[in-house]
């Protein structure tokens, strides 16, 4: 299915985002929230198979992507205000149905705090609802600047987690799009991840009023996920116990049955 770009001016710059299903467009779209270090290139398994149905919108924080960086660390209010600019002048006026991964989540939770008459339903995969102490653990783990050395080695990483440990997992082009997506915002790298971080979401959770879904895979994460829908007043959760690893990839197609599902019972 083919994808169209866009980019919309900013305060700091532009914003980036993709479309999908645009034959859709003028009904609530699936607005896609990626995971810390990714652009919206993380949905490019996912969002094709939602877009079958529903217009989806997968976006770009600032400093990844195709979108500009701030000057200054982003916040979680700053990722967020990003994202509802997008909504904004891609979707006017309409409700959305918010989709995050990881500290895509985060993202998706906070926009339905600050901007909830915007918001139609939560989904939200793999949930970091971590206390203060992992939290901070977490950001101390990630600089403020991401160390990039004259050799391979500040690459590894990245390297092993999209390629080397999903070899007949993932597609090896794909693959390889995770990993440039990965590295592809260098010294920033970790802009977004800090945000999520400084975020209390064991205060904010019980706070969202809006009908909300939690997914919890077996790749990661699948108690706090199960906390995250204690925590969300009237929230659901879906098991998905055979998603063991690279979830918006070689989960795409289940994640995308379980989606659509619960969106037509809405």
């Amino acid at each position: 299915m083919a994808v169209r770009c866009d980019y919309i001016d900013w305060e700091f710059g532009q914003l980036h985002a993709r479309q999908w299903g645009l034959q859709h467009a003028g009904s609530l779209p699936i607005f896609c929230l990626p995971p810390s270090p990714f652009s919206g290139i993380a949905y490019n398994s996912l969002a094709p198979l939602l877009a079958e149905e529903h217009h989806v919108i997968a976006i770009d924080y600032p400093g990844f992507g195709g979108s500009t960086a701030m000057p200054n660390q982003p916040s979680m209010a700053d990722c967020s205000k990003a994202a509802i600019g997008l909504a904004d002048a891609l979707a006017p006026n309409r409700p959305l149905r918010l989709l995050g991964f990881h500290t895509g989540t985060v993202v998706a939770a906070d926009m339905a705090l600050r901007y909830p008459e915007r918001i139609d339903h939560l989904l939200l995969i793999d949930v970091p609802f971590f206390d203060a102490a992992t939290r901070q653990s977490e950001f101390d783990a990630k600089p403020e600047v991401f160390p990039i050395t004259s050799d391979l080695e500040s690459l590894e990483q990245a390297w092993q987690f999209n390629v080397a440990r999903r070899v007949g997992v993932v597609a090896l082009p794909r693959a390889f799009e995770n990993f440039v997506d990965m590295i592809s915002s260098g010294e920033g790298r970790n802009a977004a991840f800090r945000a999520s971080f400084q975020y209390d979401c064991f205060e904010a959770f019980p706070h969202i009023a809006c009908p909300a879904t939690c997914i919890a895979t077996a790749a990661m994460l699948t108690a706090e996920t199960e906390a995250a829908a204690r925590a969300i007043p009237g929230s659901d959760l879906i098991s998905l116990p055979e998603i063991p690893t690279a979830v918006l990839d070689a989960g795409a197609e289940r994640l995308a049955e379980v989606i659509l599902e619960r969106l037509r019972s809405q």
